[in-house]
Formats: C-alpha cells, structure tokens, sequence
C-alpha cells in the first residue's frame, strides 16, 4: 500500500480509468455489504454529463462511469469512498444518476472533485 496524492488538475481527461472502494448496497433497498468491493470507473465528458444532469457542476464535480464489461455503478452506502487512479484521489462519492429510485450498472457515478477543495483539505488535514 501507498499513499496517494490530492489531485490539484483543472480536468481529468475523457477515458482516464479510475476506481474506488465501498461498502455499498448490491441493489436499491439492499442493506450495506459487510465486504468492501471495488468498482472500475472511467471520467465521462463533463458536457455529457451537464446534458443527462442539470445539477452537475464541472468545476466542483467528476462525472464517471462503470468500464466495460461490467458498468459498476455506486449504491446506498458508497458515499465517501475515494476516487482513485494513477497515484491520485481524484475525488469523493457524492450521487448517483437517478439515486433516488434505483442503482443500476451504467449510471453515471459523481464525485465531489478533491482539486477544487484541495487548499481546504491541506489547511484542515495540515498535510
């Protein structure tokens, strides 16, 4: 194991794969698992993104979805586990597409984005 570092980036690019861990439920309604799981992600357009979620906000969100074969998805639970990849934390599980009816492999996983609140983090944390 190794410690990674806050991404300070303006953008991910398109494609990047990523991933995270959590305890989220399986299925909507589902209770927590008691084993963490990983899912495969990979950073989504932020124009696609704006088009299917008027909420979303570049400057301060990463819109991502699951890699193929599988299209993991987050749920119920998954909120705060740490967006990864290439030796970074990109950000942290915020909301799902359409989270308050269902999860779903496909939807499109946000993330609150760790380079727009990383002056805080390093005043608060002292790192």
């Amino acid at each position: 194991m190794a410690a990674v570092e806050l991404d300070d980036g303006p953008s991910i690019p398109e494609g990047t794969e990523v991933g995270y861990a959590g305890y989220g439920a399986a299925e909507h309604g589902e209770t927590m698992r008691e084993q963490m799981h990983g899912m495969e992600l990979q950073i989504m357009a932020d124009n696609k993104c704006k088009e299917a979620m008027i909420q979303y906000e570049a400057d301060n969100m990463i819109c991502t979805r699951g890699r193929p074969p599988r299209y993991d998805s987050a749920c119920n639970g998954d909120s705060g586990s740490g967006l990864v990849g290439q030796g970074k934390l990109y950000g942290v599980a915020s909301w799902v597409e359409d989270d308050a009816h269902r999860c779903f492999n496909g939807a499109l996983v946000i993330f609150s984005r760790v380079a727009a609140v990383r002056d805080w983090i390093r005043q608060v944390t002292k790192v």
